[in-house]
């Protein structure tokens, strides 16, 4: 759990095993999460939220996007460049289907509280945040 303050500090960096990353999500996700996910890419399993007002927001400049369901090459690439990012506790891998036709994944964060969401999101120039509890996307309004 991270507050936004803090998210300008340095956070506690661990190794992540990214070959382990894309087996997880190739061999079980892609199967059974058509429509998106959120790993731990520490513990190589789904997120589970830390509290029942948890928002994961996108960190500008760590997303990638095909027209085409990324394989594994594509999937090292990707998060070889953000080995650190992922690595920082509180980091996770996102993906998520932007229509019919793009695959999205990002690395992001949870959020504890809403309006301190909203603002990172704003900082980070995204577009809408993920409500973990509701499982909805909600739109982030413009910054002030």
């Amino acid at each position: 759990m991270v507050g936004f303050q803090n998210t300008l500090s340095p956070l506690l960096e661990t190794t992540v095993n990214i070959y382990q990353i894309v087996r997880f999500i190739l061999q079980k996700l892609y199967a059974t999460h058509k429509e998106g996910f959120t790993i731990d890419p520490h513990a190589i399993d789904l997120y589970v939220a830390t509290d029942d007002d948890a928002y994961i927001v996108s960190l500008e400049g760590c997303e990638m996007r095909s027209h085409t369901q990324p394989g594994k090459w594509q999937l090292l690439h990707w998060l070889g460049e953000h080995i650190k990012e992922l690595s920082k506790s509180n980091h996770y891998v996102g993906m998520w289907r932007d229509g019919i036709e793009d695959w999205v994944y990002d690395v992001s964060i949870e959020i504890i509280g809403r309006e301190m969401a909203i603002k990172f999101a704003q900082a980070n120039h995204q577009e809408a945040i993920w409500d973990v509890d509701k499982q909805e996307c909600v739109p982030v309004p413009a910054a002030e």
